[in-house]
């Protein structure tokens, strides 16, 4: 058996299709580690972690090359029950996350069904926006136009994320802040689509009401946000909704240097006695780069929104909430003025 206490990992993703994670040994950033699979406790294949993985290099993780797959349809395509259980390669330790419990016969009643796909087919008609889809935007019926919202245009995103180079993004049709939706006229768009976007944003009450202030009567926001136990987050508090208050009615900036430090020591960590450790704070911070200010659960989120509906009246009923995997939650708001307590 090897010495694994310096290996991380995490099991992203599980259906009965594939298996999805990272792992590496931080003090070796650079070299791959071996994870194996095993089936009810019995051995199935070794693999390595050798896959590129942007989540992953902006976080710090080596140069991100640590991430694996493994397709699990010949193990589940029996219909039976398979405990799936993911080890560190050469040794009795599982990642977090490990093991799953998994059927082949949910994928036959489900076949591989794409929730987001189908509340967008269900939701989204006209004409909207969709802010920061990069290279993974929404899949939308053939009818309806999307203008898509970024920062920064394409090149300059490359530029800023290097590790998006390789990457085919969207055009990016208007340039500006997404938080604030400068650029887009009052009650002018028909939808506003933000898939893992709230997150990054520093004042999630104002980008909220942003979005409300473009959308027309009955418009819809598509809000997609993860959960912060199957992403690089978990091991980070969820943020307060009293928090989340402050940085609306004090301004984020009380907040701002406080949310690089955590994430610096819980997603790069860095000890925070360590010279290392402000150096890296300061550098994020002048180049205003995009983390995770904010850290939520399906609960946590499903409070903040009660909460604006509550405390600050904001014009919405919740038409759909889904629990996505467990990897997202995803709400479909439509903005109305008729709505009942």
């Amino acid at each position: 058996m090897i010495e694994t206490e310096n290996f991380q990992g995490n099991v992203d993703f599980i259906n009965s299709s594939k298996v999805v994670g990272w792992a590496w040994d931080k003090t070796k950033p650079n070299k791959h580690i071996g994870v194996e699979i095993y089936d009810n406790n019995r051995f199935v294949t070794k693999i390595q972690a050798n896959l590129f993985g942007s989540d992953l290099h902006n976080a710090g993780i080596g140069n991100g090359e640590h991430r694996w797959s493994f397709n699990l349809k010949d193990i589940t395509k029996d219909g039976n029950i398979h405990k799936i259980s993911i080890r560190f390669g050469d040794s009795d330790k599982e990642l977090t996350g490990s093991p799953s419990v998994i059927s082949g016969n949910i994928e036959k009643l489900i076949k591989d069904i794409d929730i987001r796909e189908v509340l967008s087919y269900r939701y989204i008609i006209g004409e909207g926006i969709e802010i920061g889809a990069l290279n993974n935007p929404l899949q939308v019926s053939t009818d309806v136009r999307t203008r898509y919202v970024d920062r920064m245009d394409e090149y300059t995103l490359t530029q800023h994320y290097p590790e998006m180079k390789n990457y085919n993004l969207v055009h990016v049709d208007i340039v500006t802040d997404g938080e604030k939706l400068e650029k887009v006229k009052n009650e002018s768009q028909n939808f506003v689509i933000a898939n893992h976007f709230l997150e990054h944003c520093q004042d999630p009450i104002t980008t909220l009401n942003n979005m409300f202030r473009v959308l027309t009567n009955e418009g819809i926001i598509y809000l997609t946000i993860p959960n912060k136990r199957s992403t690089l987050d978990n091991g980070r508090p969820t943020t307060p909704i009293e928090h989340l208050i402050t940085d609306y009615e004090q301004g984020p900036e009380t907040s701002r240097k406080s949310h690089y430090e955590q994430w610096v020591e819980h997603i790069r960590k860095i000890d925070p006695k360590s010279k290392e450790f402000n150096k890296l704070v300061n550098k994020l911070m002048d180049e205003n780069y995009s983390i995770h200010f904010h850290v939520f659960n399906e609960l946590t989120i499903a409070e903040f929104l009660i909460m604006l509906r509550r405390k600050y009246d904001l014009p919405f009923v919740l038409e759909t909430i889904v629990n996505n995997m467990s990897q997202e939650v995803i709400f479909i708001l439509r903005k109305t003025t008729n709505y009942l307590e």
